[in-house]
This record gives structure tokens, C-alpha cells and sequence, in this order.
């Protein structure tokens, strides 16, 4: 796990998230952020943060 590692922060490509599907928003203390597309053979990218990370923070993620 990211845990494992002392991983605070991980960008994940090619997640193929569309629009109508679920994913998990927070799970062993990471909240994961993600963009969806509309067709399935594009990527979208999901952001994976430690919530209680003590030196950092990211202030209100949109997407577009």
C-alpha cells in the first residue's frame, strides 16, 4: 500500500473513470480525487492524497 511506502501523494494515469461510474473518494487514510472522461479509449488521471498529511495541503481541487 501507499502506506507501506510513506507515499503522500500519488498521481494515477490512464484510470479510464467515466462519468456514470463510481469509485471510492477515500479509503486507509487517502482521499482520491479523479477526473472522468466521456469515451472510454481516453484517460482521465486520479489524485491520491494522505488526509493527514502534517507538512502540506491542497486547497479545493475543481474539475473541468
Amino acid at each position: 500500500t501507499l502506506g507501506r511506502h510513506h507515499i503522500d501523494l500519488a498521481i494515477v494515469t490512464e484510470t479510464k473513470f467515466m462519468e456514470s461510474n463510481q469509485h471510492t473518494k477515500l479509503t486507509q487514510g487517502y482521499k482520491i480525487f479523479a477526473t472522468y472522461t466521456k469515451v472510454f479509449n481516453q484517460g482521465s488521471i486520479a489524485l491520491i492524497t494522505k488526509e493527514d498529511a502534517p507538512n502540506w495541503t491542497i486547497e479545493d481541487p475543481i474539475q473541468h
